[in-house]
């Protein structure tokens, strides 16, 4: 982060000075250090024009004598007067110059939580003698702490007050990644990008995919190293803010949210100036714009024909529209709804009439598809809005077969567009497989405990109550009837657990099929076979484990 030092704090100070008054660095030396210089402390001592210089860019320390001067309580406080009669009358705006001398106080991570509350008790500053406190303290810390030189290729930026915090050990973001070692013939190109930077601050690279623009802003950051105080690389995924929120920074809290860690890391980089370069790799400035993809009722009817779906469409004006869903809108919560569309020659606004989960070109290239009245989809084909093409391949059993897919593939194998429902429901069923074999190893290991539990547990019950049924076989009860009364204990230990884990398998097998797209697997044995199969185990062990504690309890209790 930024260091809290002298040159920081009167950089600040000077950077809110009206330029009416004319000051330089020399005549701020003499307006602030009035008490020093009138004491016999500065016998034998002056300004050198060129060391004041060094002290203002962080070149130099500043001079030990006056430094030592305003160690003492009472010299201090003078400085803190004449910081308030002689300075502060000069600024245009000196609670924004507190603000800033504040950021860069609670920013500097070398400072101990202590020092900084020591050095807050004025803050927030409530008059101008509060003002001329805290900034008397925050120049007197600056003065007395270790002096860190400062990088001379940003002592240019210091001066103007541009210079960022440093933020290497603030930010995580693993540095600029180095250019391709075969890297050249690009020397006329970093010349004119250190120009443009220079002039504008900032510069887009503009080119077909491979020609090379992230090699050439690697190289820049690589040559031009010594001259930025900072700088981050952070590479597009298509949602800035989302990435911005991804960067790891030191204060992040684990119970921070998406939302809290962009408005700490957003107002953090806004606070970065000149000297910092950051480059954005792979930036789309057009990116994907949220829409429909948009079909005339025509062109619906025709394809839905041609699929042998039903084609009982409602005619639409050109204020209506159909809405293609993944599910069924059995609430029909989204009729009404309304949209507006912007297709650059005009703006139209539709209303949902009907919705839908028959869409003819599949949910693999359609995400959100609107069915429109002939005339308002030709006033679209008429605009300049991007057009898709979607070849439909139809026939009798074209939706399953695994030859048309397979031959069209290998014509084709770098087109990612291409999609079945063969090819959906076959890559479910191999993608999902070891979940549901995990699933069914998983409920045979349940079954067995829970199996052995009941089976110990009647175990026991029998063998408590063995004296009972010796009294009911002197009493004349046969062993027939005396068997139907254990079984009958037994079958109430294993019925109810049966039918509760049957019924939630059927609950299981609804929920599971209904949070599917319908339009992926239809009614495929893919979701039902493996609930089937779960069942059908469960029920066989559930057999053998009762016939082998019925057996077992017979033998007990007839003993």
């Amino acid at each position: 982060m930024e260091y809290l030092d002298f040159s920081s704090v009167i950089t600040t100070i000077r950077n809110y000075i009206s330029d009416a008054h004319s000051m330089n660095q020399i005549d701020m030396m003499y307006q602030l250090f009035v008490s020093f210089l009138s004491s016999d402390e500065s016998l034998d001592f002056d300004f050198d024009n060129g060391l004041v210089c060094r002290w203002f860019n962080g070149q130099a320390k500043i001079s030990p004598r006056i430094t030592r001067y305003y160690m003492d309580n009472h010299n201090r406080n003078r400085l803190a007067a004449d910081m308030h009669r002689n300075v502060l009358p000069l600024m245009y705006d000196s609670t924004m110059a507190v603000q800033e001398i504040y950021n860069i106080l609670v920013q500097d991570t070398t400072i101990s939580d202590k020092t900084k509350a020591r050095l807050l008790e004025n803050y927030p500053c409530e008059t101008e003698m509060d003002e001329a406190v805290f900034l008397t303290s925050a120049l007197c810390f600056g003065m007395e702490r270790t002096f860190v030189k400062r990088d001379v290729n940003t002592k240019n930026l210091l001066s103007a007050g541009n210079l960022s915090p440093a933020v290497k050990d603030f930010i995580y973001d693993g540095g600029t990644p180095k250019p391709c070692r075969h890297f050249c013939g690009r020397d006329n190109e970093l010349v004119t990008l250190h120009q443009l930077l220079c002039s504008h601050g900032k510069v887009f690279l503009q080119g077909i995919a491979g020609i090379g623009k992230s090699e050439l802003a690697k190289a820049y950051a690589k040559i031009h190293s010594k001259e930025y105080t900072n700088i981050l690389y952070l590479s597009y995924t298509g949602n800035l803010k989302q990435d911005i929120s991804d960067m790891d920074f030191a204060d992040d809290l684990p119970d921070d949210d998406n939302e809290e860690r962009f408005r700490k890391h957003n107002r953090f980089l806004r606070t970065l100036k000149e000297d910092t370069l950051f480059i954005i790799d792979n930036f789309n400035t057009k990116g994907r714009i949220p829409g429909f993809e948009c079909i005339s009722r025509t062109d619906y009817v025709s394809l839905l024909s041609q699929q042998g779906k039903k084609t009982d469409i409602p005619e639409l004006s050109d204020t209506d529209c159909i809405l293609i869903k993944y599910h069924p809108d059995h609430e029909h919560s989204d009729m009404g709804a309304s949209y507006r569309l912007d297709f650059g020659t005009g703006i139209t606004d539709v209303t949902v009439k009907q919705t839908s989960i028959d869409n003819p070109i599949g949910f693999s290239n359609s995400v959100g598809t609107l069915i429109l009245s002939d005339n308002l989809y030709q006033k679209m084909r008429d605009s300049t809005i991007d057009r898709v093409t979607v070849i439909s391949i139809n026939g009798e059993k074209m939706r399953s077969n695994e030859t048309a897919y397979t031959a069209l593939n290998a014509s084709m194998p770098d087109n990612i567009y291409l999609a079945s429902a063969w090819q959906r429901e076959s890559t479910f069923v191999r993608d999902a497989s070891s979940t549901f074999l995990l699933i069914c190893f998983t409920t045979i290991i349940f079954l067995i405990a829970t199996g052995s539990i009941l089976y110990f547990q009647n175990i026991s019950s029998v063998t408590y109550d063995k004296p009972d049924y010796e009294i009911m076989l002197k009493m004349g009860y046969s062993h027939t009837m005396i068997k139907k009364c254990v079984r009958r204990q037994i079958q109430i230990y294993y019925g109810i657990p049966y039918v509760i884990g049957l019924l939630h398998s059927i609950f299981a097998m609804i929920c599971y099929k209904s949070a599917l797209m319908d339009d992926l697997l239809g009614r495929n044995s893919a979701v039902v076979a493996p609930i089937l199969l779960a069942v059908a185990i469960f029920s066989i062990i559930y057999v053998i484990y009762y016939q082998l504690t019925k057996r077992s309890c017979y033998i007990i209790a007839l003993k």
